[in-house]
């Protein structure tokens, strides 16, 4: 699979109209870049605005003004039209009636021909340790296996990029930290380009090359944020404890400085340094 394209969201805006209400302004001037084939998340407190940007990039919805263009690792634009986008939500959002293998078959069989469509398939099945389950249905699988089918369906039109808006946030920590490793492996060894949406800090700081810091409406970019630290990434590693910390305190200033003191330690006390065997 190729490294995917770059996205270049610029001076986005985003305004709803209310009726008998001023319009509700979520977005405000929002600029960020996605390098070709890297992997970005956009990170900021609930209601910030990350689905809503991740939509417009994705096509799901319209900006008031500003636009989003995706370009070649030479610079050059492509046509929205011609971008292949892999979409994976909160929910799986499989079909019920479907089995495993037949959900992801259903995304391809309006543009490829049978003779491309089987072996896709059965790759992304292997690829996603799913091929033992092709013939079950979502009822029969847990909540993070539908997510493996969510991620397969993805990759199934061999994406230039892939969004993702918090995949993992409703299942356990156990399963989203198996789950994280996954994704990160694949991205390594597809080097698709990757916008993930999420709320979880530490998520962010363990799957990401940068993360995009999100202010509280009406949204802006606070900070785009480097993190520095070679893959396979380690939790509660000394390494990971610092770049979280270093995200956070600026999460403390994208929401301006409105932590109480008892809200500020109950947040640090997420990040405890780990002890010295």
């Amino acid at each position: 699979m190729t490294s995917g394209l770059g996205i270049r969201v610029e001076a986005l805006h985003k305004s709803f109209v209310r009726k008998g209400q001023d319009d509700l302004r979520v977005l405000t001037g929002v600029d960020f870049s996605v390098a070709a084939g890297s992997y970005v998340s956009l990170l900021g407190p609930s209601g910030s605005g990350k689905s809503v940007t991740l939509h417009i990039v994705g096509g799901l919805m319209d900006p008031t003004t500003g636009r989003v263009r995706f370009v070649t690792e030479d610079g050059v634009e492509r046509e929205r039209a011609d971008v292949r986008l892999g979409v994976v939500f909160q929910n799986a959002r499989l079909l019920p009636w479907l089995t495993v293998e037949r959900n992801i078959r259903f995304v391809l069989e309006h543009d490829l021909p049978e003779s491309e469509i089987e072996p896709r398939v059965c790759d992304v099945l292997e690829l996603m340790g799913l091929r033992d389950f092709a013939n079950y249905y979502p009822h029969q699988i847990s909540g993070g296996m539908q997510q493996r089918v969510a991620i397969a369906r993805a990759l199934a039109f061999r994406p230039d990029v892939i969004l993702m808006d918090e995949p993992f946030s409703h299942i356990d920590e156990i399963t989203a930290r198996l789950m994280r490793a996954e994704m990160v492996s694949l991205w390594r060894r597809m080097r698709t380009t990757i916008l993930f949406v999420t709320h979880d800090l530490a998520e962010a700081c363990y799957l990401s090359e940068q993360v995009v810091l999100l202010t509280p409406k009406p949204t802006t970019v606070h900070a785009r944020v480097p993190v520095e630290l070679s893959f396979p990434r380690a939790y509660g590693s000394d390494a990971m404890f610092d770049a979280e910390r270093n995200v956070l305190r600026l999460f403390e200033e994208a929401i301006g400085g409105s932590l109480n003191a008892r809200q500020r330690a109950a947040l640090e006390g997420q990040f405890t340094t780990p002890e010295k065997s």
